[in-house]
């Protein structure tokens, strides 16, 4: 897949500008502090969704650095570390909600197809 599509590019942009819209408080309250974060699944399934994810805050912020720790259709348990997230923390807050739906939706998608 080309992850750096028009069409993507596109859809990115829908996706975040349906979720943050104008902006988020939160987000914007983080200005010029760095952040991480660690997705751990909450039960037993497949994985799916990391390039997309890994797209999202690099299209959002080039300085957020993705460690995908399992690849798509990886079986996963509740408790396994999925990805780490480090940099600029108003872009992981930002891209939170976004990246969460795309990834659930996905790994669901896979879990249930598996």
């Amino acid at each position: 897949m080309d992850w750096h599509s028009p069409a993507l590019t596109a859809a990115l942009e829908a996706w975040l500008e349906e979720d943050i819209g104008r902006g988020d408080l939160t987000a914007a309250a983080l200005q010029g502090q760095q952040g991480q974060a660690h997705w751990m699944a909450k039960q037993p399934g497949r994985f799916c969704g990391g390039p997309l994810v890994q797209r999202l805050f690099q299209h959002l912020d080039p300085g957020v650095s993705v460690r995908l720790l399992r690849q798509d259709g990886d079986a996963v348990e509740a408790g396994d570390c999925l990805l780490e997230l480090e940099g600029p923390a108003t872009a992981l807050v930002a891209g939170e909600r976004t990246a969460l739906n795309l990834a659930m939706r996905l790994s669901g998608i896979a879990t249930a197809t598996a």
